[in-house]
C-alpha cells in the first residue's frame, strides 16, 4: 500500500509539472463556480452590496451601519477586516485610524481592546463633500457584526486587509483567522471572501476549501510602478513562477494577467470584482465581459466597485447612471455602492423588503399584545 501511495504521489507530481510546463498561465483552466447551495444563488442579479455598510447614513464599518441594512432591500454588505496586534479581528478600512477617528493607531500595531475604545468622528469631508452623523460610533469586532447579521438573508462580503502583501506570515494568519471564524459560526454559505492581497484569500481557501473566494482588479494595476510590484507578488502564487518568467514586463504584464486570468485561477477564485473604470475602457480592457466569459468562465460572476461613491460629484453620479445601465445589460452580478438607496431606485427595486412571515417572527411579544389590545378596543 505504501508503494502504491508513493507511485500515485509521484504520478500526481509529474502530472502537475507537465501541466505547468505546457500551460504555464492556466489558459486551459477556468474559474471555479460559487457553490450551488450558497446564498448568492438565491438572489436576483445584480446584487446591491452596501460598501462598508451604509455609509451615507452611518459611519463606515460600524455595527449600526451594517444592521441598518436590514431595513433596506440591499442584498448584502461589504466590510473590511484587520488582524490586530493581539490577533483579534476588527472591522476598519484604513491602515491607520487617524482620518476617520482623529486618533492615530496603526491597526496591526494596536490591541483589539484599545481599538474598540476608539470612536469615529461625527463628520467627514470627502473631496469637498461634508457628511454629518448623529453621533460618534466605536470600531466593532468582526465577530459582533457577523453575529448580528447571521441568518438575516444578507450576503456577507468580507474583505481582508491590509490590501498589500506586507509579509507572508501576516497574510497567512489573516486569511486563516477569517476563514476559521466564518466556519465556526456556520457562515460558509452566507459569506464570500476577498482581498487585494491574493495570499490572504489563498490562506482562507486552504483553511476551508468550501468558502468562495474572489480576486480584485484595480485600475492602478496598469501603472508601470504598480505593475512591477505586482509581478514580484504574483510570481509567488502557486504555479505562477513559469508564467511570470515567460511574460512581458510593465503594463504588458498586467494585460497578460488580465487576459489570461492566471493569478485568479492559481488561487482557485470563484468570482471577480473590479474597479468600475476597467470595464470596456481601452486603457485597461476592451470588450471586458467577452474576455471574462472566454478566458475565465462562461458563467463568470463579476462585479464593480465603488458606484455612487460618497466622493462623487453630482455629475459623476449622473455618468455612473449610464455606466450602471451598461453593466446590468452585460451581466454584472454585483454592484458595490456607498448609496444603496440610490442604487435600488436606479434598478427599479423597492427601498425596503416586503413584510414576510420571517418579519412577523421578529415582532416582540409586547408588540403582539399591543396589537391585540388595540384590535379589541377598536372592536368595542
Amino acid at each position: 500500500m505504501l508503494l502504491v501511495h508513493k507511485v500515485l504521489v509521484l504520478f500526481s507530481s509529474v502530472t502537475v509539472i507537465s501541466v505547468i510546463a505546457t500551460d504555464p498561465c492556466f489558459e486551459s483552466r477556468y474559474l471555479q463556480a460559487v457553490p450551488k447551495d450558497h446564498l448568492f444563488h438565491t438572489k436576483t442579479k445584480p446584487l446591491v452590496i452596501g460598501h462598508r455598510g451604509n455609509p451615507v447614513r452611518y459611519q463606515e464599518n460600524t455595527l449600526e451601519g451594517f444592521t441598518s441594512l436590514l431595513g433596506t432591500n440591499a442584498d448584502g454588505f461589504e466590510l473590511d477586516i484587520y488582524l490586530t496586534k493581539d490577533e483579534e479581528l476588527v472591522c476598519f478600512h484604513d491602515d491607520n485610524t487617524k482620518f476617520l477617528t482623529g486618533e492615530e493607531h496603526v491597526m496591526w500595531e494596536t490591541n483589539a481592546e484599545d481599538l474598540t475604545k476608539v470612536y469615529t468622528l461625527q463628520s467627514f469631508n470627502f473631496s469637498g463633500k461634508v457628511y454629518k452623523f448623529d453621533k460618534k460610533r466605536p470600531l466593532p469586532m468582526l465577530k459582533d457584526v457577523l453575529t448580528k447579521m447571521k441568518d438575516t438573508g444578507k450576503l456577507m462580503y468580507l474583505e481582508m486587509k491590509p490590501s498589500r502583501l506586507r509579509n507572508m506570515t501576516e497574510s497567512n494568519k489573516v486569511g486563516k483567522a477569517v476563514a476559521k471564524l466564518v466556519t465556526e459560526m456556520g457562515l460558509v454559505k452566507q459569506a464570500m471572501l476577498n482581498s487585494f492581497d491574493p495570499f490572504k484569500t489563498l490562506a482562507a481557501k486552504r483553511e476551508n476549501p468550501d468558502i468562495p473566494i474572489g480576486f480584485f482588479y484595480y485600475s492602478s494595476y496598469w501603472n508601470p510602478s504598480t505593475a512591477k510590484v505586482l509581478r514580484d507578488t504574483i510570481r509567488q502564487l502557486p504555479g505562477m513562477a513559469s508564467c511570470v518568467d515567460t511574460s512581458p514586463s510593465g503594463v504588458d504584464f498586467i494585460n497578460k494577467m488580465f487576459q489570461s486570468g492566471a493569478a485568479a485561477k492559481s488561487i482557485n477564485a470563484s468570482f471577480l470584482d473590479m474597479d468600475y473604470k476597467i470595464y470596456d475602457d481601452p486603457r485597461y480592457s476592451n470588450d471586458t465581459f467577452q474576455t471574462l466569459r472566454g478566458n475565465y468562465s462562461a458563467s463568470i460572476s463579476a462585479g464593480a466597485w465603488t458606484l455612487y461613491s460618497m466622493k462623487n460629484s453630482d455629475e459623476q453620479d449622473k455618468i455612473q447612471d449610464v455606466l450602471i445601465d451598461r453593466l446590468v445589460r452585460q451581466g454584472a452580478e454585483r454592484l458595490i455602492t456607498d448609496d444603496v438607496y440610490r442604487m435600488l431606485k436606479k434598478l427599479g427595486r423597492p427601498q425596503t423588503p416586503p413584510i414576510s412571515a420571517a418579519n412577523y417572527g421578529r415582532v416582540s411579544l409586547s408588540g403582539i399584545l399591543l396589537l391585540l389590545f388595540l384590535s379589541f378596543v377598536i372592536y368595542l
